[in-house]
């Protein structure tokens, strides 16, 4: 089956954050995943259930996706085709999330999943500074590492004539090809990894951009995957990265701030980091831009958030 057709179906019946953010009050996906978890929006109609199932992950009869979008052959056997749904009785269960951000669907675990170590969760605030932070200049080659549900990938269409991004976790990496499928994005390719291991040689030297938002690590060090990977992840990526650099790359980091800084102070070249959250806070997150083969400068600002910029921008990088 085309899921690049079954993505633009979805589209075009409603699937989308406009329709999302009528049907729940929002299409911000924490403050979305805050209201469902507190009781799903009710109304009547095809597109209330369809969105019930594939955001919210409330069981429907068929009949209300055949109602909701019309045509041949029925939405129901198509997404149950794609391993999105499982119809039992004439009802519909979504097995997955569809999270309709930008042009892009993104896949995730539903909100009642299992906290299990391969958890997929729903894009936070973090995965929207680290996407907001990439410039729209286009690169030849971008590698995006502990891509998740790649979320900054797919919101950046037509960034990278290659993009290949990396998890550890197998799950993330299925629903990243996933959505990479349904949004349309032939040039987004997804590999198991542990942070560079799986980049190909031919990329050495030759990657433009670097991607990477740090994991918020849990206390105690259990859990899912993304709470519970080392303290010094962030430190080992920076390592890694400069050898797959091509000539003025660059490596985007969103991380703690405290750990931002123990990785890069010694790493050298241009280091220029936004810090997002007030100075009265003990640690704080921040963004960082570093190009290691640049002249060394080290620069540290804030940015408050306001409810009409809520996440670091590009324009924000320190001139």
């Amino acid at each position: 089956m085309e899921l690049a057709a079954l993505g633009a179906r979805l589209r075009a019946a409603g699937l989308t954050a406009r329709s999302v953010a009528a049907w729940a009050g929002t299409a911000h996906p924490p403050a979305l995943r805050a209201r469902l978890q507190a009781g799903l929006p009710t109304g009547a109609g095809p597109a209330t259930s369809a969105l019930g199932l594939l955001v919210g992950g409330q069981a429907v009869p068929i009949e209300s996706l055949r109602r909701w979008s019309t045509g041949e052959p029925p939405l129901d056997e198509m997404l149950a085709a794609a391993g999105i749904i499982d119809v039992i009785d004439a009802q519909a269960h979504a097995r997955v999330a569809l999270l309709p951000l930008g042009a892009a669907l993104i896949v995730c675990d539903r909100i009642d999943a299992v906290d299990d170590r391969e958890q997929v969760p729903w894009p936070d605030d973090s995965s929207l500074h680290l996407a907001g932070a990439i410039s729209p200049r286009r690169v030849t080659r971008w590698l995006d590492v502990g891509c998740g549900s790649a979320v900054a990938p797919l919101l950046h269409p037509r960034r990278a004539d290659e993009l290949l991004a990396l998890d550890v976790n197998p799950r993330a990496v299925a629903y990243a090809r996933l959505g990479a499928a349904l949004s349309g994005r032939t040039e987004l390719h997804t590999e198991v990894s542990d942070l560079v291991a799986a980049v190909p040689a031919s990329w050495r030297g030759t990657t433009e951009l670097v991607t990477f938002n740090a994991p918020m690590i849990a206390a105690g060090g259990a859990g899912a995957i993304w709470r519970s990977t080392p303290v010094d992840l962030l430190a080992a990526l920076v390592a890694a990265a400069p050898p797959w650099l091509a000539p003025g790359g660059e490596v985007i980091l969103h991380g703690s701030l405290p750990a931002l800084v123990h990785a890069l102070e010694p790493a050298g070249g241009e280091r220029v980091l936004v810090r997002y959250t007030p100075a009265s806070e003990a640690d704080g997150f921040a963004v960082a831009w570093w190009r290691p083969q640049a002249a060394p400068r080290w620069s540290l600002v804030e940015r408050l958030l306001r409810a009409a910029r809520p996440h670091v921008e590009a324009a924000d990088r320190p001139t």
